[in-house]
C-alpha cells in the first residue's frame, strides 16, 4: 500500500485505514490482496483522494463487482485508463464505474473500455455545452446526446473512429448508466460482503472440523479390536519379561544342564 501510495507513509493511521480497506474488498470481492490494493489505490489516485475516502471508493468498487459484469480488476484496468480524463471533465468514481458497468453488460471491458471512455469523455469536453459533462453533468450529457438521435455516421464524426463503438454505447445506456451509478452511490456493499464471506469461511471451517472429528473417530472405533488385541500382546510380553529373572534363577541348573548337553551335540 505504502508503495502504491507513497504520501501513506507519512500518517501511520492513513496508511492503516487504506490497507484495512484494501483488505475488505479483498474479502468482499474473494480476490487476491495485491489486486485489491492495486484496485483501490489506483482508483484514489486517479482522482487524488485522501485516506479518509478510501472506504467509498471500497465501497463502490466492491459495488460495481457485485451489480455489474466487470470484477474489480476489470474495473481497475478501465480506471487507469480513464481516470484522469473523468477527473477532470467533473465526473465523480460512482459514475465512472456506472458507466464502465454499463459498458460491460454489451461485453466492452477492461483497457478497451477504459480508453474508449477516456476519449469519450474528453471529446465531449471539446464539445456543445449542453453535451459536456463538466457543465451539465455526465447523465445529463448523455440524455441530451440520445435526445439528438444522432445517425452511426454522424455519431463516428463526432467521437472518431476509434471512440465510435464506445461512444454509442454509452449514448443508448444512459438509463444503465444511471441506474449502475445509483447501486454505487453510498452503499456498504463491499463491508457487508466481506462479512458475509468470512462468515461463510468460518461456517466451513466448523464443518470441515466436525468432519474430521467424526473421520477419526469412526477410525478408531474401527481399530479398537486391533488396539486392544496388541494391548493384550504387550501386557502378556510385559509379565514374562517381569518373571524372566525369576525363571532363570530357580532353573539355572538344569538351563546350565540343559545348555551343556546341547553344546556337547
Amino acid at each position: 500500500v505504502g508503495s502504491a501510495k507513497p504520501e501513506l507513509l507519512k500518517n501511520k493511521e492513513a496508511l492503516s485505514e487504506v490497507t484495512q480497506q484494501a483488505m475488505i474488498l479483498a474479502e468482499a470481492s474473494k480476490m487476491d490482496l495485491n489486486e485489491a490494493v492495486r484496485g483501490l489505490t489506483i482508483s484514489m489516485n486517479m482522482y487524488g483522494a485522501s485516506a479518509q475516502e478510501a472506504a467509498r471508493y471500497t465501497n463502490v468498487l466492491g459495488a460495481g463487482a457485485k451489480e455489474g459484469a466487470a470484477e474489480v480488476d476489470s474495473q481497475t484496468q478501465s480506471i487507469l485508463k480513464s481516470g484522469v480524463a473523468a477527473a477532470q471533465a467533473g465526473i465523480p468514481i460512482e459514475q465512472l464505474v456506472g458507466s464502465i458497468q454499463a459498458l460491460a453488460e454489451k461485453g466492452i471491458k477492461d483497457e478497451i473500455a477504459g480508453t474508449g471512455l477516456k476519449s469519450f469523455f474528453i471529446k465531449l469536453q471539446a464539445g456543445a455545452d449542453d453535451t459536456n459533462p463538466k457543465i451539465v453533468g455526465l447523465q445529463k450529457a448523455l440524455e441530451n446526446l440520445a435526445a439528438k438521435n444522432m445517425s452511426s455516421a454522424e455519431i463516428q464524426k463526432q467521437f472518431g473512429l476509434e471512440t465510435y463503438t464506445v461512444a454509442a454505447a454509452m449514448i443508448a445506456s444512459a438509463d444503465k448508466v444511471k441506474t449502475y451509478t445509483e447501486a454505487v452511490t453510498g452503499t456498504n456493499t463491499a463491508l457487508e460482503q466481506a462479512k458475509i464471506n468470512s462468515q461463510t469461511t468460518a461456517a466451513r471451517l466448523a464443518q470441515a472440523k466436525n468432519e474430521f472429528n467424526e473421520a477419526g473417530m469412526k477410525l478408531v472405533e474401527k481399530l479398537n479390536p486391533a488396539i486392544l488385541s496388541a494391548t493384550n500382546l504387550t501386557t502378556k510380553f510385559i509379565k514374562i519379561l517381569v518373571e524372566l529373572p525369576r525363571i532363570i534363577s530357580e532353573n539355572k541348573g538344569l538351563l546350565i544342564t540343559l545348555a551343556s548337553t546341547m553344546a556337547i551335540y
